[in-house]
């Protein structure tokens, strides 16, 4: 029996800005089945494939007593039958052979799966679990070349007698893609994440680089986490595509970074506790992935038709970046008891002014409005539909975007960032030792704000903010002179290496009492306000930190008592250890 040799992989070097396309090598082909006795069993493949990394591309070859699941319907019963390489000629081509556990009519539709060890024997279908947990090598025992190296083919059986064979040549077609990373060292574990799925890679053998087995996506987000010597090193992409039946070739250890998505400043926001500022605003888009959130009981499971699932947390990519009217703060966003629809929604619109406690968490049964793109009008404010707890504040609870979410540029795992309480604003702002002289108000790449030093601020004074933050609508505002504290992007790089935070005037989001439609963006690049984590007593309202009104002229340095649902800015923390 001939199979023709079709499989290899084309190649791609993949630096996530420019790639080179090699065209594809050929891969297998199958022809000529022989039947026998009914055969029940699995023969588990040998470490005996063999797969070479050539450089720019990965070279296969069929090796003799490898296995071939072979899955056909005989009266509606499903029968799972594995075939054998006999032999490999010069060529490349290879004979096989099985002894069918049925005998199929002529003309049966068949399944051919390289290799059968791929095959979950009950369902007759690929293992759901396959690349989940891997071994980081190319080939040898558990290696891609054993369990990974996936093809799948159709044909037709051609039934003569007491033997079988295909009516024509069967391609079998590559369903994974195959990833050579090289690493900052050698990692005890690489994950990968896509899809909400983690894809681990615990080496066999100290080994850098590492081969990984991954699904072929279409514009997703992707992350990384390397383990090395206990040091957690970082990587994301936010929209990424990759081809079955590729092989990429790419350089970690560059862009691989400790510590993803926060600032080097430490904040004192108590006594006792001192916290890092993520790189920048929150923001949500539609990235087409499964969104990895903690796990959730049936109360908070997001309604199926508006699945917010879709979506991906992510932190601005610098501190003064904000959508303002634009990505869908305003204009995609409708009323209504349910909220916004995620279809309305592309990847290139962020949302960086959201609702309070909107982290995807439903609180209970009542709370319509958890998704991260909700908004309501007026006439649910109140009651069973406002946002979150009724008499509590979202701190440490998965209300908390922080909390319930994984940050794609933050480490893209939950429980890793939080939303400061109002307390702690107060203390950072008004009580920490110099405060005064730590916070002011500023311009930098042509977007105003406030602007914050750390604790142990060593670069240049700045002309600071004096009013001291306090709680309610009477206090005098404090006059702004945009022209002082003004940065370029270039000189804020300077600032910001020294630990500086900035917080753009990102604006609010007014809901307004509109019942279907459209809203307003007010006070971009004059004022904003940002949630802390804190609840009013009115389960309408929660805290929040005011930067102002007034088309700019002067800042409300103050917290208010804001309408739960408006859509303001969030800036999250993570606590020094």
């Amino acid at each position: 029996m001939i199979m023709k040799k079709l499989f290899g992989f084309a190649a791609i070097i993949l630096a996530f800005a420019a790639c080179n396309k090699i065209e594809p090598i050929e891969t297998p082909e199958q022809s000529n089945l022989q039947a026998g006795i009914p055969f029940t069993a699995i023969v588990e493949k040998p470490a005996s494939k063999a797969l070479a990394d050539a450089g720019s591309t990965v070279t296969a070859s069929w090796a003799e007593n490898e296995k071939v699941a072979l899955i056909y319907t005989v009266s509606e019963t499903k029968y799972l039958d594995v075939a054998n390489i006999d032999s490999v000629d010069g060529s490349g081509n290879a004979t096989i052979s099985a002894k069918l556990s049925a005998t199929p009519a002529d003309n049966t539709l068949v399944t051919v799966i390289y290799p059968a060890s791929a095959v979950d024997a009950s369902s007759k279908e690929l293992k759901a679990d396959l690349l989940t947990a891997q071994k980081g090598n190319l080939i040898g025992s558990d290696s891609i070349s054993e369990k990974y190296d996936v093809r799948i083919g159709s044909g037709n059986f051609s039934v003569a007698g007491s033997a079988a064979s295909f009516k024509a040549n069967v391609s079998l077609v590559n369903q994974f893609v195959i990833w050579k990373l090289t690493l900052n060292a050698v990692a005890t574990e690489l994950r990968v994440t896509i899809d909400g799925v983690d894809y681990v890679v615990t080496p066999w053998s100290a080994t850098n680089p590492i081969y990984v087995a991954l699904p072929a996506i279409s514009g997703k987000a992707i992350s990384f986490k390397a383990t090395e010597g206990g040091v957690g090193y970082y990587f994301s992409v936010p929209s990424l595509t990759l081809a079955a039946g590729t092989y990429y070739q790419t350089n970690l250890s560059s862009v691989l970074k400790t510590n993803p998505g926060r600032l080097g400043g430490q904040f004192s926001v108590s006594s006792t506790k001192k916290v890092y500022f993520s790189k920048g605003n929150l923001q949500w888009f539609y990235g087409g992935n499964i969104h990895k959130t903690k796990s959730a009981t049936a109360v908070n499971t997001p309604i199926a038709e508006k699945d917010y699932n879709g979506g991906v947390f992510t932190f601005a990519d610098n501190q003064w970046d904000i959508s303002g009217a634009t990505g869908n703060n305003s204009t995609v966003r409708r009323a209504g008891l349910i909220g916004s629809y995620i279809n309305d929604f592309t990847s290139a619109q962020r949302i960086d002014l959201f609702m309070y406690a909107s982290s995807g968490y439903r609180y209970s049964n009542g709370d319509y409005h958890f998704k991260p793109f909700a908004i309501c009008n007026s006439s649910y404010w109140g009651g069973s539909y406002a946002y979150g707890p009724a008499s509590s504040g979202i701190d440490g609870t998965n209300n908390d975007w922080g909390v319930f979410n994984a940050i794609l540029n933050g480490g893209d795992e939950t429980d890793q960032w939080r939303t400061l309480t109002q307390s702690e604003w107060a203390y950072l702002a008004n009580e920490r030792a110099n405060a005064v002289n730590r916070r002011g108000v500023g311009t930098v790449n042509g977007i105003r704000g406030v602007i914050l030093l750390p604790d142990d601020w060593a670069g240049s004074a700045i002309t600071a903010l004096t009013n001291t933050i306090t709680i309610g609508n009477s206090d005098k505002p404090a006059s702004i002179n945009w022209t002082d504290n003004v940065y370029s992007d270039t000189e804020w790089a300077v600032m910001e290496a020294n630990g500086a935070v900035f917080l753009p005037a990102a604006g609010t989001l007014d809901p307004g009492n509109n019942a279907v439609g459209y809203y307003n963006v007010s006070d971009t690049n004059a004022g904003s306000s940002y949630w802390t984590s804190s609840y009013c007593t009115n389960r309408e309202y929660a805290y929040a930190l005011d930067l102002g009104t007034g088309g700019g002229s002067y800042i409300n340095w103050r917290f208010d008592q804001s309408s739960r649902p408006f859509g303001r800015a969030v800036r999250l923390v993570k606590d020094v250890e």
